[in-house]
């Protein structure tokens, strides 16, 4: 129900806080992002737009040329604790890429009894670097830890 790739993304590293910067001044003033607002805690930006400044760029067309992935969501929280969807699933398989700092994913299939159930929940950990393929269907919720950037891609 997911797959763990711990230490396949290295590359991904090469992507810079100025990369991401830039990234959210554009996505902001275009209006193609979401923000997770909560009190006294960083807040979180969910970038959405095509424009991939610097090293984004290079590390999406990557991503792409080996899982064919088709789109990509830039996870940016500024802080520990700083809000996120919580746990939820997605409608598609999802590849998410740790780039900087560090996260947890809390992970289930919400069955109790079933012949599927998974023995969960699981708790993974994302250092830069890692990533983890989570199966459509599977609850999945972020544990933020610090700052962080992850990229999240699929296949839309």
């Amino acid at each position: 129900m997911y797959q763990l790739l711990k230490g396949e993304f290295d590359y991904c590293k090469d992507i810079s806080w100025n990369d991401v910067i830039n990234k959210i001044d554009y996505d902001c003033v275009h209006d193609e992002y979401k923000s997770l607002i909560k009190e006294k805690t960083a807040p979180t930006y969910i970038l959405e737009s095509l424009y991939l400044p610097g090293n984004l760029q290079k590390v999406f067309d990557r991503v792409c040329s080996e899982y064919e992935t088709t789109k990509l969501h830039v996870y940016t929280s500024l802080g520990g604790g700083s809000p996120t969807f919580g746990r939820h699933k997605d409608p598609l398989d999802v590849l998410l890429i740790q780039v900087f700092g560090k996260v947890s994913y809390e992970l289930d299939d919400n069955k109790q009894n079933g012949p599927v159930s998974l023995t969960l929940p699981e708790t993974i950990d994302l250092n830069p670097g890692d990533g983890i393929l989570i199966k459509k269907g599977i609850y999945h919720n972020p544990i933020i830890k610090e700052p962080r950037i992850t990229l999240s891609f699929s296949w839309w």
